[in-house]
């Protein structure tokens, strides 16, 4: 399609942001992260654990995502996000997604998590966050931005 020389520069683009970042957070201590993917339910919000690209970007900035035990999509009662007391808390952000950080940490049961206490709780669009692609990078550097941000500029 005579892109190649275009593609490539955006290839090059790429590889040199998540570069940065890998350096940026290189040898961090990792923080404990719960990515909720739907909160319809608050009381059990749908979520990412091994398995996902979500799981690998976690990794990447040195998350300890508290779903790694469950395998692909699926949910996590209050109980069990209470127990892992995530430093962290992401959620996916969109024009059709009501929650937003002040709900969230609003929600019963929610206020002693140590993310909601800290406020250290952060929307990543959604259409760099839910489908796998360039804008990955873009979710990545979100993720860097806000479980690292001592490491990110």
């Amino acid at each position: 399609t005579g892109q190649e020389p275009t593609s490539a520069a955006l290839i090059e683009d790429l590889r040199e942001r998540v570069a940065a970042v890998e350096t940026a957070v290189a040898g961090v201590e990792s923080v404990r992260v719960f990515y909720e993917v739907d909160g319809t339910d608050p009381t059990a919000p749908w979520t990412t654990g091994a398995g996902t690209f979500q799981q690998v970007l976690i990794d990447m900035v040195a998350g300890e995502n508290i779903a790694v035990d469950l395998q692909g999509w699926g949910s996590m009662n209050l109980e069990q996000i209470v127990a892992a007391d995530p430093e962290v808390i992401l959620f996916g952000e969109g024009p059709w997604v009501p929650t937003t950080s002040e709900s969230l940490a609003q929600r019963a049961g929610w206020g002693g998590i140590s993310a909601v206490v800290q406020g250290r709780v952060y929307g990543v669009d959604t259409n760099w966050i839910d489908r796998p692609g360039p804008r990955l990078v873009d979710a990545l550097e979100r993720f860097a931005e806000t479980i690292q941000p001592d490491r990110m500029e």
